[in-house]
């Protein structure tokens, strides 16, 4: 299946890559980008493998590492990364964000 980030989750990205870059090390984002990468492949050969959120079973999450996880949706052959999280985060904040997806 082809997977497809939305703004938000490419926005995101790009920022946790700038904070993983400024504040850690380059090592430290490279190897986050490998373990997303590692996701998204799993993601798209399993997309049903993940659990399902809570608040919209058709939406699943994938947890990449500890502190960050990927909120997706399956439709047809597309796979839609909604966001990218801080698992630390209000659960409500990130229902808010995906929520706005649908709008």
């Amino acid at each position: 299946m082809k997977v497809k980030f939305s703004q938000l989750s490419a926005f995101k990205l790009k920022e946790l890559i700038v904070y993983l870059r400024n504040v850690w090390s380059d090592k430290v984002a490279d190897d986050f980008l490998d373990k997303l990468d590692r996701a998204v492949d799993q993601i798209s050969k399993f997309p049903n493998a993940s659990v399902p959120y809570l608040r919209d079973s058709t939406i699943r999450v994938f947890i990449v590492t500890k502190q960050t996880s990927i909120y997706y949706k399956a439709e047809g052959e597309i796979i839609y990364v909604l966001t990218i999280t801080d698992n630390r985060q209000d659960p409500s904040k990130i229902f808010k964000e995906v929520k706005r997806q649908f709008e």
